[in-house]
């Protein structure tokens, strides 16, 4: 699976704090390892790829 993100994604990950952004550095690391893994809660919704980021962090999307 490849993944990309958009200009957009980076301004917005680029206000995120540090802490927070290490958190889905980590994350996305996990994913590209092991897409299945369970604390990650990656699935399909609609027309977007969802990935949690942390317990009380938003999910970050993307488009297929």
């Amino acid at each position: 699976m490849k993944h990309y993100a958009s200009a957009s994604f980076w301004e917005s990950y680029n206000k995120l704090p540090q802490k927070t952004q290490k958190l889905a550095d980590k994350n996305f690391e996990l994913l590209k390892k092991d897409p299945l893994h369970p604390s990650i809660h990656f699935k399909k919704v609609k027309n977007y790829w969802s990935a949690r980021v942390g317990i009380k962090k938003s999910r970050i999307s993307c488009r297929n």
